[in-house]
């Protein structure tokens, strides 16, 4: 939650808020909720009147702080202590509800059916007969994408405070 207002707050700042405060604001939110051990389950199950059914099923957790992680930069904490699992079955005949939803006229099923040809190509996601497919885990300062390590098998350093 602190996350969200955090977020929605700096969208009805003006556009001269400085990147480091919205930085400082970010690490601090996120040190705070590190401090626990958090877990989110969230599953969902959309089916259309034609049997077409969605689903994302995710889990992700933060082990327990065993090192003192409040003395070191959020980002390794985060690294060391994230687990998380995520499943992904989209039909292909949701792609033309999936533009529909966007509500743009320039966002057609044929761009979204490109796109999803692209992800696919890029091993993003894995084509399955009627169906797009994802699993990631996440863990052991690892990522692994549809079964095979994303960025050379460990995770990016990314910007880093104290």
């Amino acid at each position: 939650m602190a996350v969200q207002k955090m977020l929605t707050k700096t969208k009805s700042e003006t556009q001269d808020q400085e990147v480091e405060k919205f930085l400082d604001e970010l690490d601090d939110t996120l040190r705070q909720l590190l401090k626990g051990q958090p877990e989110y389950r969230f599953s969902l199950n959309a089916t259309t009147p034609d049997d077409q059914t969605a689903k994302l099923n995710y889990h992700i957790t933060l082990s327990e702080d065993k090192e003192g992680s409040d003395k070191k930069p959020w980002m390794i904490t985060l690294r060391q202590r994230l687990s998380a699992d995520v499943d992904l079955r989209l039909p292909k005949a949701w792609l033309p509800t999936l533009a529909d939803l966007v509500n743009n006229p320039d966002v057609t099923p044929e761009i979204v059916t490109d796109l999803a040809q692209t992800l696919a190509q890029q091993g993003l996601i894995v084509e399955e007969g009627d169906a797009y497919v994802a699993k990631a885990q996440v863990g052991n300062n690892q990522i692994n994408l549809n079964g095979k390590p994303l960025f050379g098998g460990g995770m990016g350093m990314g910007r880093q405070t104290q």
